[in-house]
């Protein structure tokens, strides 16, 4: 599996040295994508994460529809002030896997800040190896177990009071996973806890028993099986936030096909309303009968 990842909230007294650090960092499988956070002290800008978010989409494009392309996307990045650190967190959640570093530029004389350019590249580094687990053991998950993992929910149309905070929390938990055992048993844990509220159920359609999630406003969300069709579109109408997430959960490449085909009951058209993938207010929508749902919440009557 390849990577792609973004560092950033480097300040430019130390970006210089993990620049020149990058091929180390990187170590082979690995494409850095930097941004300098500016000054020491400074917060995050937009343009941080416009900037890291434009190339992510551009390799996702490149290597749509290649199943034997799996590259996973990360961003590495040194916490800043809370305010602008969470407004550039949100804007790669879910679709990208954010990790956090904790450091602070350090030192006057010369060779004491070349130290802690040292201790930046040492926990960037420690980030690089616990992103790789978490997005090998993630990709398993959305891979092997489609179907029947909540992992790839989409969360606007998902109807719950849990499923955005448990993929929040369950991305935190993995960025502490030493190796793909604990990383698997990690999210192992997390699903169980998601089923508590939300249980796979065997739901009786008019041909067979089928495995479902229910979300709160009783809609069954039924995984297509083989009949996947349909890849999400990437023109320049779609937010870039939007076009990634229907290419990777947390970073972790999925089909890109996969959706849910959406009902309730057994009786006539499905009805509601439901949002579309990156429109801000809700409409209503009937299908015929169901309603076509992918991860990114991208809308197919």
């Amino acid at each position: 599996m390849r990577f792609v990842f973004g560092y950033t909230g480097i300040p430019s007294e130390a970006y210089d040295y993990i620049y020149r650090m990058r091929e180390t960092l990187a170590d082979g499988n690995v494409e850095f994508e930097g941004v300098s956070l500016g000054r020491a002290g400074s917060g995050f800008e937009p343009r941080h994460s416009n900037i890291l978010l434009q190339r992510f989409k551009e390799h996702a494009i490149k290597n749509r529809g290649n199943e034997k392309s799996k590259i996973g996307f990360a961003v590495i990045y040194v916490r800043a002030d809370s305010e602008s650190t969470a407004r550039f967190e949100a804007a790669f959640f879910p679709s990208t896997l954010a990790f956090p570093v904790d450091w602070h530029l350090s030192g006057y004389r010369p060779h004491e800040i070349n130290q802690s350019c040292k201790e930046l590249f040492y926990l960037l580094l420690q980030a690089t190896i616990r992103a790789r687990i978490a997005i090998e053991a993630l990709h398993k998950e959305v891979v092997e177990r489609a179907s029947r993992t909540p992992l790839l929910l989409p969360l606007r149309n998902f109807r719950s009071k849990q499923l955005c905070g448990w993929m929040q929390e369950l991305q935190t938990t993995l960025t502490t996973q030493q190796n793909i055992s604990s990383a698997d048993l990690a999210i192992k844990a997390a699903v169980k806890r998601l089923e508590a509220k939300h249980p796979l159920r065997m739901i009786e359609d008019k041909k067979r028993k089928r495995p479902c999630f229910l979300d709160d406003h009783d809609v069954e969300f039924h995984a297509p099986g083989k009949a996947l069709h349909g890849l999400p579109h990437a023109s320049d109408d779609h937010p870039v936030k939007c076009i990634l997430g229907g290419y990777r959960r947390l970073g972790a490449p999925f089909n890109a096909a996969f959706h849910y085909d959406c009902v309730k009951g057994l009786r006539g058209n499905l009805t509601g309303s439901f949002y579309t993938c990156h429109e801000t207010e809700a409409k209503m929508m009937e299908g015929d009968p169901h309603i076509n749902i992918a991860p990114n919440d991208f809308i197919r009557i």
